[in-house]
């Protein structure tokens, strides 16, 4: 088995010549000042935050982030006496110090103890960070704040005595099992608690800037105890301890300007995104960023907004979400003011009461992200401004086409009214002077065939004078009256083919009112017009003569080719297509028959007795 001697903080092999039983990394670590995250102040008990220290990424001069630093092992020898001071047992370490639960036997109590580590070879400035931690911690004397009972160094080792809680810390509840989210009046009472104590921390001058649930301990009577003010600062004037550009604190709980290294915009309002960014973590169970490297947490810290809680834990409050969310807030004047503002906003929720803080509207969250994405955001301003000249552009053409249109169609409407009434009065002329066939020609002109009533533009007047033409034609059939054997009205209503008995056969335009010869004198006649009102199909027949029925064209006013059969016909029609023509006939024998044509070509089909 080798016995090559390992590193005490992260286990790597060493080399012979290696100073103090730590490899050069670590060295290196511990002399670059805010590399490592301070550890926890006060004992609780090991949480899994204090199990391993976070490492805040070096400035931008030092190349790549280091990784994650591990505690020293276990198996470290633990010291037995220290002054007036007897180890029990560690209770926490971090990058910066080892927390030991022990007993102090002049006062007979249990305290804890933190000792700076790698105490033999620790730089200066380490060593005032560590001191500095000491003197914020001790000016503060409040209930929930970690009371500090010794500062001092001894045999080479810097060290402070601590009031000791017996208890677990906050982040330790969070990941119990038994603790429940939708507990929110308990939640709501440590974090008001833990406001007032950090509000008292700032009346004196004292910015934590790295609260996070494992420095909040929870007491044996429920009470929570800020603690670890190892990055603290005062806030009267700059620390000599801080360089521009570090990062320092857990990156979960960051807020932007702390997590970019501003140091003149880390104000009290900081403290109070870290108090939200817990309130988050107990009322969802997570952080409000979470990511798997710490760039993309610090990218998220910079960039994206926080999840609602409602939408990770539907049962929150909708007035505790709006409190922790303005907490949240990126920029620093839509935050709290003071941790005292958040602690009686809280309060507020806690009686009922109508909160102060408002929730942020969708426009409100469109401009917010527009000034965090100014590029993306401009650029989709062109893109909507384009469409909206667009679509304007098209709103407008299609407007003026409307409008031309419209004066098009009513100039078209001008002209057929003004043609309408024009008509008319030549219609009631025509009818004056006793000429009916020309009135009807003018009244043909306006009657819309097939057209909705709508588009009608005839009114009483063409009606009347529509009547009066009837009534002329009425008086000339009438006088057929008593004579006539056969009427027939055209599909079309436009012919009136009149057969009487020892007359001429009368055909009659009904638009009109033209008479039409179409056969001579007749013992009696019959007529069929074709369904498409083109052709007259005329029998007219005589004691004396049988045989040929006319075939009249309506269009071209001439007879066509006619039908020959010697018989004598007696009814005639034609096929609903116009197709076939049939008629009857008296047979020598006197049977009855249908003579079925092809009408086009004249030619028999069959022939059917009846």
């Amino acid at each position: 088995m080798s016995n090559q001697p390992t590193c005490l903080k992260c286990g790597a092999p060493l080399a012979g010549d290696a100073r103090q039983g730590f490899c050069p990394r670590c060295l290196f670590l511990q002399a670059s000042v805010g590399m490592l995250d301070p550890g926890p102040g006060a004992g609780a008990g090991p949480s899994p935050e204090n199990a391993a220290p976070q490492v805040a990424p070096p400035p931008s001069h030092l190349g790549e982030p280091a990784p994650n630093i591990r505690p020293p092992p276990s198996a470290a020898p633990l010291p037995q006496s220290f002054g007036d001071y007897q180890f029990l047992e560690e209770i926490g370490h971090g990058g910066m110090g080892v927390v030991y639960r022990a007993w102090q036997r002049s006062l007979d109590r249990v305290v804890a103890v933190k000792m700076m580590a790698f105490a033999p070879d620790s730089s200066p400035e380490l060593v005032k960070r560590f001191r500095a931690e000491a003197v914020s911690a001790a000016s503060l004397h409040h209930p929930h704040i970690v009371a500090i009972y010794e500062v001092g160094i001894r045999e080479g080792q810097h060290f402070f005595v601590m009031d000791y809680v017996e208890g677990q810390s906050l982040a330790q509840r969070i990941s119990d099992l038994r603790f429940r989210i939708s507990d929110f009046k308990q939640s709501v009472q440590w974090m008001k608690t833990v406001a007032e104590a950090v509000h008292y921390a700032h009346e004196r001058g004292i910015l934590h800037r790295d609260l996070k649930p494992s420095n909040v301990l929870i007491d044996a009577q429920n009470q929570p105890h800020v603690v670890d003010f190892g990055l603290a600062r005062r806030l009267e004037g700059e620390s000599e301890l801080t360089v521009t550009g570090q990062v320092l604190g857990s990156p979960h709980y960051l807020p932007p300007e702390q997590a970019t290294g501003q140091r003149a915009r880390v104000s009290r309002r900081a403290d109070v995104y870290a108090l939200g960014a817990t309130l988050y973590h107990l009322l969802t169970g997570r952080p409000p960023f979470q990511a798997e490297s710490l760039a993309q947490t610090l990218d998220l810290v910079l960039h994206a907004d926080p999840v609602a809680p409602r939408l990770l834990n539907p049962s929150v409050p909708r007035d505790l979400e709006t409190i922790c969310l303005k907490c949240l807030e990126k920029e620093l004047s839509r935050r709290y003011a003071t941790a005292q503002e958040l602690a009686d906003e809280l309060a507020r929720f806690q009686a009922g009461e109508p909160i102060h803080a408002r929730r942020i509207g969708p426009a409100g969250k469109v401009w917010r992200w527009c000034r965090r994405k100014p590029s993306l955001a401009a650029a989709m301003g062109v893109a909507l401004l384009s469409l909206l000249v667009g679509v304007v552009g098209i709103a407008v053409q299609w407007r003026r086409a409307e409008v031309q249109r419209a004066r098009a169609v009513g100039s078209e409407q001008s002209l057929q009214r003004r043609t309408y009434i024009a008509e008319i009065s030549s219609a009631q002329l025509a009818l004056r002077d006793l000429n009916p066939r020309r009135a009807l020609e003018l009244l043909n002109r306006h009657r819309p065939p097939g057209l909705p009533l709508a588009t009608d533009p005839r009114g009483f007047e063409w009606r009347y004078l529509w009547q009066q033409c009837q009534n002329e034609a009425e008086k000339v059939i009438g006088k057929l009256s008593g004579r006539i054997r056969s009427l027939e009205v055209s599909p079309d209503g436009q012919w009136l083919f009149a057969g009487s008995q020892g007359g001429e056969p009368k055909l009659w335009n009904l638009a009109t009112g033209e008479q039409v010869k179409v056969a001579g004198e007749a013992d009696w006649a019959w007529g069929a017009f074709s369904p498409d009102s083109r052709v007259l199909v005329v029998c007219a027949q005589t004691a004396q003569s049988f045989g040929s029925l006319g075939i009249w064209d309506l269009q071209a006013r001439k007879y066509l080719d006619p039908i020959l059969d010697p018989r004598p016909a007696f009814t005639m029609a034609f096929s609903d297509d116009g197709k076939r023509f049939a008629f009857g006939v008296q047979h020598p024998s006197e049977e009855r028959r249908l003579v079925i044509l092809d009408f086009p070509t004249r030619e028999p089909v069959r022939e059917v007795i009846t």
